[in-house]
């Protein structure tokens, strides 16, 4: 009579002793999941600055562009003859 109580209360240890580690591997898992989440925000958030400031490049590149062809439009002045 009491082996059946012993195997019973040996089943349950090992149930409870169970449940506890998928309880630590689900805390585990859950903290994982976070940290990937925040990797991906971040990397979401790294590819949207550098196309900011691969246009601001860009932008920047055209306008010194413009800049130099007004400098070669515009007309030279005669040098001086004297220095």
């Amino acid at each position: 009579m009491l082996a059946p109580a012993a195997v019973s209360a040996a089943a349950l240890v090992a149930l409870a002793l169970g449940l506890r580690l998928v309880g630590c591997e689900a805390a585990e898992l859950r903290r994982s999941l976070r940290r990937a989440g925040a990797a991906a925000v971040a990397a979401d958030e790294l590819e949207r600055l550098a196309a900011e400031v691969g246009e601001h490049g860009r932008a920047t590149r055209r306008s010194a562009r413009r800049a130099v062809a007004r400098l070669r439009r515009r007309p030279r002045l005669p040098r001086p003859l004297h220095r």
